[in-house]
Formats: structure tokens, sequence, C-alpha cells
């Protein structure tokens, strides 16, 4: 198991000498350290222990406490060249070395008194990678600050390496001046006598382990605008000023509190009044730095929030680039003089009129590309109607594609895809009807479209995916109508017969309540378009019979055949008589009431009825398949299959195999004709023949419900239910149900 990374401590101690003078920022550098990096301690990305009063004594304890997890060791306090002075006594540079050498994942030193410069040899010399040292005196005041800069970089995502320029820099700010690079390998050189700089920082590095400069707090917040921030903020006069102010206060604060410790215990009355004075004194003065301290608050927020807008705003103008620069350098004053009010309104009103005349240009081009693309539209529909002519279909989808690259209009896109499912085109009209699902049409028009695409996915044998749509559209279309009663009753009768055949179609998969379900659905329709056409018999009774057309094959398959035939007698009186309103309209109607009819009479055994009906339906598909041989070739097919199943009832197996191999012929892709094509063979005594084809058929599925295995069986079965049989069919159910 690979280990786990420890979480990096910064071990910070603080000590007061008790023979060197009392540092009055001692306890200011440890509360600011504090505030910098405890978002980070309390996320357990670091671990920040302090020490306010360490004695030397108690090092080795809790440097053992820590053992290898200690990243950063931080002092400060009094200290020399070769001492740090801890509470007590003093710590010898070299015993400290040998006590820190064994932190084996200790990055940096940060001796933070005065003169330390000496002592980053010895810590060197123990293989430990990075020291900051000093090469004289500091002051109190400027040590707490660098440090707070040092810690407050680390903890915005900088490197070692950028922390200590970081907080250079911020000194820099302050009137230091210092050589640009302070950074020093160690290389045995006599460091006392190499640098004498006025600036004292430095950072003393092992050049065997450099690349510890380049370690940074994992997972530290490294957002681009909080570190710009640090730049502004060292660099910005106004901050600077601000920060000034603190300290001042903190000082006057200081000395008040040196004035009232220095009062005589117990207080004589006399010096009351005095005591009053300077306790009114502090409060005033914590008052006023309380004050400022929150105008500080408010400017690191305020320059954040800028830093993050020119993060995220494009720089594209000379201006902002300028303006940028100078927000960078933390002269705010510069920056804003850069964007000019007068010519920045003068360039915004002109450029304001320029989209305003662009936008009218776009409009009228809008409106002139939707009439262009109503003209194909319309186009691409006339080609349609023109069947008898060569390339029809194609002249029709390259006019639709034109409409629909000149405007993605509702109309435009689901014209194209409702010709494309009645022309067999799926896939493409799958992916039409999902581009429409994915743009932000009303809820009528994405009622519509799941609709479709129901129908679509129900012929494609989906029936879960065809089940969901149906029940969205639905359930927008009975929220249509709450909101605008009778509008959309038609279009909620129309799915629930899209979904009693979807139940009746897929009853094989849970036949106990599916068949309800669908009977359930049909009689909702029926209900529904009944009334509608007692007010609008022309538009409503063609539905209304395709919806009874359909609740009879729920009869017929359940086993009720008077029910059935009563209904589908009655559904091609009413095909009839419409279609003599309109013969081309209702002409395909006409012949599927004709076929579901003599499939009617075929099943229950009444083969003498079937033909007249089978003829009629073929008459009527064979006149449609001469224009449109793309959309009505398979009924053609199916036609010539119910005629060929009659022949084959009647005995007569030449002319059913006659039929179904003209179905063949019409449809050659239909599968299950050539089922049909083997009984016929069969039953003349061609076994070889028809063993072939059953074989090559046995294991395909059939219609995504069975495989072709099961419904020969289904087939032989039905043969012998009509008092048919041959001696070879029992060898090939044997066959047939050998796995």
């Amino acid at each position: 198991m690979s280990e786990k990374k420890p979480i990096p401590v910064f071990f910070i101690c603080f000590a007061q000498s008790e023979d060197q003078g009392y540092l009055e920022q001692l306890k200011l550098e440890s509360s600011r350290i504090r505030d910098v990096l405890l978002r980070l301690d309390l996320d357990e990305k670091i671990k920040l222990f302090r020490e306010e009063s360490t004695q030397t004594i108690d090092l080795p304890r809790l440097l053992a406490t820590f053992r290898n997890k200690i990243f950063i060791f931080h002092y400060a306090g009094h200290a020399d060249g070769k001492h740090l002075h801890f509470e007590g006594r003093t710590g010898h540079a070299g015993g400290l070395a040998e006590l820190l050498g064994l932190q084996k994942n200790l990055k940096l030193i940060f001796l933070n008194g005065c003169s330390t410069q000496e002592q980053a040899r010895p810590y060197l010399e123990a293989g430990l990678p990075a020291v900051i040292a000093t090469t004289r005196s500091i002051p109190d005041a400027e040590a707490a600050y660098i440090a707070e800069c040092f810690y407050d970089a680390l903890a915005h995502g900088y490197t070692i390496r950028e922390s200590f320029r970081m907080a250079s820099g911020a000194l820099l700010a302050r009137g230091y001046s210092f050589e640009p690079d302070n950074l020093v390998s160690y290389r045995g050189v006599g460091m006392q006598e190499a640098y004498t700089s006025e600036f004292p920082w430095r950072l003393y590095v092992n050049e065997q382990k450099a690349g510890a400069l380049d370690w940074l707090i994992p997972e530290a917040p490294q957002m681009e605008r909080e570190r710009e921030a640090v730049v502004v903020l060292a660099n910005s006069e106004a901050y600077q000023s601000i920060r000034k102010q603190i300290e001042s206060f903190g000082e006057q604060l200081s000395e008040k509190n040196k004035q009232i410790e220095a009062l005589p215990e117990p207080l004589p009355a006399v010096l009351e009044p005095i005591r009053q004075g300077l306790e009114k004194d502090r409060l005033n003065i914590s008052t006023q730095m309380n004050e400022v301290k929150k105008r500080e608050r408010q400017f690191k927020e305020e320059v954040l929030r800028l830093a993050d807008s020119f993060s995220s705003t494009p720089i594209n103008t000379q201006r902002l680039r300028r303006a940028r620069t100078f927000f960078e350098q933390g002269k705010i004053q510069q920056a804003d003089a850069i964007l000019r009010t007068e010519e920045m309104l003068a360039e915004k009103e002109g450029l304001l009129a320029s989209k305003a005349r662009k936008e009218a240009e776009l409009a009228l081009l809008e409106r002139q590309l939707a009439d262009k693309a109503s003209e194909f539209l319309i186009k691409a529909q006339l080609a349609a109607l023109q069947k008898e002519k060569e390339g029809w279909f194609e002249a029709a989808i390259r006019a639709f594609e034109h409409s629909i690259e000149a405007s993605t209009s509702f109309d435009n896109l689901f014209n194209y895809a409702e010709f494309l499912q009645e022309q067999k085109g799926l896939e493409k009209a799958e992916e039409i009807y999902q581009r429409i699902l994915g743009l932000r049409f009303d809820t009528h028009q994405l009622a519509r479209t799941r609709k479709q695409l129901g129908a679509l996915y129900h012929d494609q044998y989906k029936y879960e995916e065809a089940l969901q749509c149906y029940e969205t559209a639905l359930k927008m279309y009975q929220k249509l109508e709450k909101e605008t009663p009778g509008k959309y009753e038609a279009e909620m009768a129309r799915i629930q017969n899209n979904l009693g055949l979807l139940y009746l179609d897929s009853a094989h998969l849970k036949p106990e309540n599916y068949l309800k379900l669908a009977e359930q659905a049909f009689r909702k329709a029926v209900r529904i378009q009944k009334k509608l056409a007692a007010s609008n018999p022309r538009l409503y009774g063609p539905l209304l019979s395709r919806t009874e057309n359909n609740l009879a094959r729920l009869y017929q398959e359940s086993g009720d055949f008077q029910k059935a035939e009563n209904i589908l007698q009655k559904v091609l009186r009413a095909y009839q008589k419409f279609s003599q309103d309109g013969p081309l309209k209702f002409e395909s109607s006409l012949a599927l009431a004709n076929i579901n009819l003599s499939w009617l009479y075929l099943t229950a055994g009444q083969h003498e009825k079937a033909e007249p009906y089978i003829r009629q339906a073929l008459q009527i598909y064979q006149k449609l398949a001469r224009t449109n041989p793309r959309r009505y070739n398979s009924d053609v097919a199916m036609a010539f299959a119910n005629l060929g199943t009659y022949h084959f009832y009647s005995r007569q197996f030449e002319e059913a195999e006659r039929n179904t191999r003209e179905a063949i012929k019409v449809a050659p892709g239909e599968e299950w004709l050539q089922l049909n094509l083997a009984n016929a063979l069969l039953f003349q005594g061609r076994y070889l023949e028809a063993w072939k084809i059953y074989t090559a058929l046995k294991n395909k599925p059939y219609e995504g419900k069975k495989t072709y295995r099961e419904l020969i069986l289904e087939d032989f079965q039905d043969i012998e239910s009509k008092s048919l049989a041959h001696p070879d069919m029992e060898k090939i159910r044997t066959l047939l149900q050998e796995k």
C-alpha cells in the first residue's frame, strides 16, 4: 500500500529573552501569521503549530512529536550570529541543526531574528534545503511585516522562492532599498564577509536541494486573481498608507499600555483621574485602529474583486491593457485616469448606433432567409406530390435541406422529419426530431415532436423509448388542455391510439397487463373522437375509424372474432364513404381496411371470404406504388403475401408460391416473406429447398419479439389447427427444437 502523504506542519515558535529587551511586535507577528494561515489550517491543508513562549528544553520533545511532518520551521525573537535566544536559555545553532536535520520533509528554516546569517551555515551543512536569515539587526515592526507577507503569499499558492521575493517587494514598497537578487547558493564561501546589502533578509539554499524552493502548499488556493492582489497590495501607496496608520495606532496603543502598567499598585486616589484618562485614550486609539482595519479589509476585498474582473474580462483594448498594468503596479489612480469617461461615452454612443444599424440589417436578412426557407419547404412538398416524376424523392430531400439551412424554424424541421419518417428514413428523421427537442420551441411543438418520435421508436421495436415519448407528450398535452379547454383533445386522442397500439404490439412482454392497457387506451381515444366527429365528421370521422380498426385488431388477437368482424365491417364502410369524397386522401386507409378484414377471415379459417378483400387491397396498393414505390412497396408485398396465404390454406400450393415470390420481388428486404415461401415449398414436397430457408432464418430475431425458430413452430401449429399437415413437418419441428 502507498504511504499517505503527511499534512505539512508549520512549526512557528516565539521567544522573549529576559536580558535582551522586550519585543513589542512579537505577538503581532504571531497573530498575523495565524490570520493568513488559519484558513488552510481549518481546511486541513496544513497543520499550524505555534509556541508563544518557547524554551530550549522543550524543543526536542516538540520536534519529536512532529517527526518528518515539519515542512517549515519559523523562529521569531532575539538572536545573534550563533544562538537563538529562547526563554530561559539560548539555543546553539549547531545543536538545533542536528535536531532539525532529522526532519526529512523540512523545506525551509526562517530565522526572523537579528544577525542570523552565520547560523545558516550549520543548517545547510546538516543537509537542510534552505534558510531565510538576516545580515544585521532588524527592526521589530519590519520583521513582523515581512513574515506576514511571506506566509500570505505562500497561502495563496506561491512557491517558497516566489513568496520570499513577494515579501521582499512588499518591504521595498515601504522604503527599503536592496539588491535585486537576494537568493544565495551556499557553496562554502565565507558568508559573513560576502554580503553587506542594506536589505537584511537573505534566502540561502543548499544547491543540491535547490528544488525545495519550488515547493508550495499542496491544494493551496492558487487563484490568479489572489496572486495578483498580493502584488497590488504590496505596491499600492494607498494600502501602504493604511498599513502605516494601523502600525502607528499599534505603537500608540503599546505606549498607552506601558503607561498604564507603569502606574503604581495600589494606585493612590490622586492618580485615578490619570489612569482613567489613559484608559479613555487607549479605548479611543483602539476604536480608531479598528476603523482603519475595517478600511483595510474593504480595500483588500475591492482589490480582489477588481483583480477578478481583470482576470475574467477580455483585455482587448489599449486602455484596458494600460489600466491593468497600472493596477498590477498598485497605481490605482493612474489606472482610473486612463479610462477617460468622456472619450469612452462618445465611443459607446457610436458603437450603439452602429449596432442598431447592424441589428436592423440582420433582422431584415433573417426575414429574407425565412421567406427563402418557406419557398424551399413548399418546393419540397410539391416534389413529394409528384411521385410519378423520376428522382422526386431526391429533389424533395434537396429542397428540405436548403430550407433548414436557410432557417431552422419548427415547421421546416418538423415537416422534413415527418417526410423522412413516412418514407422510412428513420435514422435521419430521429436525428432531426432530437434536434428539435434541443431547441427552444413552445410546448405544443415539443409535444408534437415527442409524439412523432414515439411512433418512430415504435416502428423500430424500441418499445420502452416509445412509451416514454408517448407518456411525456400526453402529459404536455394534458397541461395545455387545462390552460385552453377543448383545443388539444384531438392530439390527446391520437396519443391514446398510439399508446393502445404500443401496448398491443408489446403485449408479449407483459401479456397479463398490456392487453388490458391497450383496450383502455383505445376506448379513451374512441370516446374523444366520437365527441369530436359529432360536430365535424369530415375531419374527425377518419380518425375515429382508424382507432376503431386498431380496437378490432385487439379483439381479433384476444379471440373475440365477432366483435372484431363487426367493427372492421363498420370501418370498411366508413372508408368507402370517405374515399368517395376524397379518393386520393383515403385510398391507403381503404386498402388497409380491406387487408385487415381479409386477415381476420384468413386466421378464422374462412378463406373464401378473404379473397375479394385481398384483391381489392392489392389493386389499390399497386396503384399507389406506381407513383411512390418507396412508401407503398411493402404494402404491395403484404397484399401478395395475404393472397399467397389464401392460396396456401386453399391447398393451392403452387399459387401460394407464385404470389409469395411476387411479394419477395417487390420487397426483397422483408425476411418474413421467406417463411411463407418455405411453407409453400414444403407442402409441394420440396423438402430440401424449404429446409435451406428454415435453417437460414431460424436464429434471426423477428420484429424484436422472438426468433424465427419460434415463429416457424407457431406457424406449424397454426397450419395443423386448420387441418393441414405434411409428413416432413414433424421432422423439421424435431430439427428446430434441437439446440
